[in-house]
């Protein structure tokens, strides 16, 4: 008999229809996608598309790296996700993707007790289908009263999840009953046996076993590896995939506030891999909402208006107006309040935040008003650039960057592409405005729909195709020189490290070092 269970709980997976795994890398292990009701739309980057649905099964194989994207296909969507470790042989495998349906998989039924064999065998019935890494995957269902004793082999890890019913016992009928959404962790033993106390209920529960590896772990968010080298060089080798090649694919939700609606684009999860991009943020506001007086430390902000206008006002004096086309560069430096007030009904924009070296960040602050007249516009057929920093076409902006990078508002008349030269060890990613049917990076891609970011390989050409027939695309495209430090964001604060965070805020509160006028200036 396996020894009396460890509980951990209590665990449980839903995805509704606005959220889901927008595009993210795997590296070093194998994932099974087990839907318990309604499905999940599955994505390749290269376009490959599936549903699973309620009952199926899917089985990835991430080997040496895959880029996949899952999205929720109902209302509600229920579902869990196991990650099982690889051998070291077999980390660098091909990627591949094996799917089974309910109806593929085989069930046996004895006694009072029905189990569905996803990997392994039970009860005399055998799955068809080949693991890796040998394991057994076991979704039971014993009726009320009913019990099952299922062999396992005695060196293998096994724990069982619940999935319904509170009145399971685990391994020992002097047990207490555990509930739903636990998971139970067996010691060794060549037995597991599990009793169903209810008198009314069926109790349901997944049992999961396997043959430890007995190597050495690093798990970093989506990779698995058997050392941080390994790990480091998985990062290096996703951000740096080649030619300009889509990496990941972020859609910006909408946040609701007092201040206004946002779509946050860039979040600190993914300040390492968009260095030296800290923030991208879409905000539509309307009085009596705003941005009113807030502190800045150790970046630049780009404000870019695409609808209505915005009123700003700073400490140092400097008030202005930004309307539909202009540009506000604000530089926090050492310290900046300020505020960002609506000035029409509807006032639409973006604002960029972009990293400062830590040779910059007590500089002095200072903004910078961009008209739309004064920026430069590039054409060819087909395609339009407005060159706010950069270069595009051979068209210049005049305005200088004390980060070395570009920002370009480009618009693709139907049928149109463009392909875009950026020095090859830039971060570069595209924000789509406007059109649901731009293909980024390689035109046998899927078409990105607005509101979503798209982050780029390393490579020195950006390659964008409209597709549509009859509708424009509007799309950002955005590239800087990585600074290569360390970065920590504490709300409107950006620094290198969370000591220098702490005297920020310590310099706020109490006033000083560039934030002298915090305790009298109010906008008006």
């Amino acid at each position: 008999m396996l020894d009396t269970p460890g509980v951990i709980g209590p665990l449980r997976a839903a995805i509704s229809l606005t959220a889901g795994f927008a595009d993210h890398p795997h590296r070093g292990f194998e994932s099974v996608t087990y839907m318990l009701k309604g499905g999940i739309i599955h994505k390749y980057l290269k376009g490959n598309e599936s549903t699973i649905k309620a009952g199926d099964v899917q089985w990835m194989t991430a080997g040496r790296g895959i880029i996949h994207s899952e999205f929720p296909e109902e209302e509600v969507n229920n579902g869990l996700q196991l990650w099982i470790n690889l051998p070291s042989i077999h980390r660098m495998i091909e990627p591949k993707n094996l799917e089974l349906s309910s109806l593929e998989i085989p069930r046996a039924e004895k006694d009072g007790v029905e189990v569905k064999v996803i990997a392994g065998d039970s009860l005399g019935i055998k799955s068809p289908y080949y693991t890796t890494t040998p394991i057994m995957f076991l979704d039971f269902t014993l009726k009320p009263g009913s019990q099952t004793h299922q062999t396992v082999p005695e060196s293998w890890t096994a724990f069982a999840y619940i999935l319904e019913g509170d009145d399971g016992v685990f391994g020992s009928l002097k047990s207490l009953a555990i509930q739903a959404h636990h998971v139970v962790v067996f010691g060794p033993g060549d037995l597991v046996s599990v009793w169903n106390k209810s008198t009314s209920r069926a109790l349901r529960f997944l049992l999961i076993a396997g043959e430890p590896i007995g190597e050495p772990l690093v798990q970093c968010g989506p990779f698995v590896m058997s050392s941080q080298d390994e790990i480091d060089m998985a990062f290096e080798d996703y951000r740096n995939a080649k030619n300009g090649q889509v990496v990941k694919k972020i859609f910006a939700n909408f946040e609701n506030s007092n201040d206004g609606v946002i779509r946050q684009g860039i979040t600190k999860s993914d300040h390492e891999l968009l260095d030296p991009f800290v923030s991208l943020a879409e905000f539509s506001v309307s009085p009596p909402g705003g941005f009113r007086d807030h502190p800045h430390r150790g970046f630049e902000s780009v404000t870019y208006m695409l609808e209505g206008g915005l009123i700003h006002q700073d400490f140092n004096g400097n008030k202005g107006k930004v309307h539909e086309g202009d540009v506000l560069w604000t530089t926090a430096g050492r310290g900046i309040i300020h505020s960002e007030m609506p000035k029409e009904h509807t006032n639409i924009g973006l604002q960029l935040w972009v990293n400062l070296p830590s040779s910059d960040k007590m500089i002095d602050p200072a903004n910078v008003e961009i008209s739309n007249s004064e920026m430069p516009v590039a054409y060819e057929e087909g395609v339009e650039v407005k060159v706010i920093a950069g270069v595009s076409m051979g068209v210049q902006s005049p305005f200088y960057t004390r980060i070395p990078m570009m920002f370009l508002d480009i618009t693709l008349q139907p049928r149109s592409q463009t392909h875009q030269t950026i020095p090859e060890s830039w971060t570069a990613f595209a924000y789509v405005l406007d059109g649901n049917e731009g293909v980024f990076g390689s035109s046998d891609s899927y078409a990105v729909q607005a509101h979503t970011l798209v982050v780029f390989g390393t490579g020195d050409e950006v390659s964008v195709w409209n597709t549509s027939n009859y509708r424009p695309l509007r799309f950002l495209l955005i590239a800087g020189e990585p600074i290569g430090e360390s970065v920590v964001q504490h709300g409107p604060f950006v620094m290198n490290t969370q000591a220098e965070i702490d005297r920020t805020i310590w310099d706020y509160r109490n006033g000083q070092n560039g934030f002298e006028m915090a305790k009298h200036w109010r906008s008006d």
